[in-house]
């Protein structure tokens, strides 16, 4: 094993870290960064090897996603505080929110792609899981829901998602 680290773009510190994920044949992990003015962005950092990344600013402002996940020309990222992005090119992000309802704070537990849909689980509003189609237009999936959100797994043509201990 040999450890290896980026330069981080800007001469910024970054303050939070996703875990790395293997999707479309390339290493992702977003990074959010204290700017040297005092401000903060999100930046997407990708590699094909591990060793050589490329990170580039996708928002102009915080946003501490703890999961993501793609199909083959859609990823979709997912957060804190209803935090919940769309991209097709991994360079404009679009706000892709599962609920307009503002009146509570929730946040992500996971995300998922498989059998053609994406798969957002959040712990406000019951705990309720949804599912889209494009990353956008989101819909609660029926007996989705658990207290304190669910989380899923994806493979084979097969989404699993475990509700309260049931799959």
């Amino acid at each position: 094993w040999t450890p290896h680290s980026q330069t981080i773009a800007d001469g910024a510190k970054s303050s939070f870290e996703t875990k790395v994920h293997f999707l479309n044949n390339k290493f992702v992990f977003f990074a959010t960064h204290a700017l040297t003015n005092g401000s903060g962005a999100t930046f997407i950092y990708t590699s094909t090897d591990g060793q050589a990344w490329t990170g580039t600013k996708i928002l102009d402002s915080v946003k501490a996603f703890v999961e993501f996940d793609a199909s083959a020309t859609t990823m979709v990222a997912s957060g804190t505080n209803g935090a919940q992005y769309v991209a097709i090119d991994l360079v404009t992000w679009t706000s892709s929110p599962v609920t307009s309802d503002t009146g509570g704070i929730y946040s992500h537990s996971d995300v998922v792609y498989g059998a053609g849909r994406f798969f957002s689980f959040i712990n406000g509003f019951a705990g309720t899981t949804y599912s889209s189609v494009t990353g956008t237009g989101w819909t609660p999936v029926p007996n989705g829901a658990t207290p304190g959100g669910a989380n899923g797994e994806a493979g084979n043509g097969v989404v699993m998602i475990n509700i309260g201990g049931d799959y």
